[in-house]
């Protein structure tokens, strides 16, 4: 009895480790099991959970505002673009703005479609309350309305912040000084007749600030003429509002009556006063024509005039062309 079959041990010995090897698989097989049943519980919990934050954040609702209709871009809002609208927080875009905040005035800068979220990306700094013209005449200075003979030529290319020089053509009375400087020169000296009345062009003004153009305002050009901005003049309208000195303003107003101012553009980078001469037929022609004087001071009888190839003779003293 004490001594086994060694056959038989050797058999007893697989079957015992075929068990275990069995035993082993049953056991590893419910631990994954077990562990597969616990993830499947996590998940289900978390799915829950995040089922019960969606219907709370769809529960919870906000105000915003949206645009009523389409918005371009470059102009302020006002209050018939807009329109709030509850949405769930979950819908809420980042940097949109809540009903309660007031954008009424504020500048778009790109399209806003109908019914989109209204963005502080979207939106600038509503544009600069307008000056009125006593805020831009600078101290000193006059803000004086002159009517202009060519303010139509120069309509879209004077613009407030401009300078100018101011050109005056009257017609003086006989026996003033300006009238003396109208007399025929070439006439030797000789007085001109009672009749005769002699339009003479006299420079009035000299590097004068263009406040306004019409009812286009600008800045008053308080610092380097470089720095300020230009605003373009719109309309038709023959009135420029220049900045003058008491006196000048004094000026201007007695010219107006006697007759026609005309402003000659300045450049931005010119600030030197020039002296310039009054003028009137006798030194035109000397201007135009230096050598007459020493043909006797008499001008040419005819003047050459040049379009483009074809040219043209003149007389001056009959007015129709040769």
């Amino acid at each position: 009895m004490d001594q086994v079959n060694p056959e038989f041990r050797k058999k007893i010995l697989i079957v015992v480790a075929i068990a275990c090897g069995i035993l082993a698989a049953l056991l590893g097989r419910a631990y994954i099991a077990d562990k597969e049943a616990a993830v499947a519980k996590q998940m289900a919990l978390l799915k829950q959970r995040e089922a019960k934050e969606l219907a709370a954040k769809q529960h919870n609702k906000v105000s915003v505002l949206v645009a009523a209709r389409n918005i371009t871009p470059g102009v302020p809002i006002l209050p018939e673009d807009l329109t709030s609208r509850e949405v769930p927080e979950e819908f809420l875009q980042p940097g949109a703005i809540r009903s309660s905040i007031n954008i009424v005035g504020m500048l778009v800068q790109t399209p806003i479609i109908p019914g989109e979220q209204i963005l502080r990306t979207k939106l600038g700094a509503p544009p600069e309350k307008p000056k009125i013209l006593s805020e831009i005449t600078p101290k000193g200075k006059r803000a004086v309305p002159v009517v202009v003979d060519n303010i139509t030529s120069l309509a879209g290319l004077l613009q407030p912040g401009d300078y100018v020089d101011a050109l005056a053509i009257i017609t003086p009375p006989q026996g003033s000084y300006l009238y003396a400087l109208a007399v025929d020169n070439t006439s030797g000296g000789q007085q001109a007749s009672k009749n005769e009345s002699k339009l003479v062009t006299l420079p009035l003004f000299q590097n004068i600030l263009v406040l306004a153009v019409g009812s286009e305002m600008g800045p008053a050009a308080s610092g380097p003429r470089g720095d300020k901005s230009k605003e373009k003049a719109k309309g038709s309208d023959n009135t420029v509002t220049m900045s003058l000195s008491p006196q000048e303003a004094a000026l201007v107003s007695f010219i107006q009556e006697q007759g026609k101012i005309r402003l000659v553009m300045r450049s931005n980078s010119d600030v030197a006063q020039t002296k310039v001469d009054p003028v009137n037929w006798d030194n035109l022609f000397d201007y135009l024509y230096p050598k007459a004087k020493d043909l006797g001071g008499k001008p040419p009888a005819t003047v050459e005039i040049y379009r483009g190839l074809q040219k043209e003779v003149i007389p001056l003293s009959e007015g129709k062309k040769k």
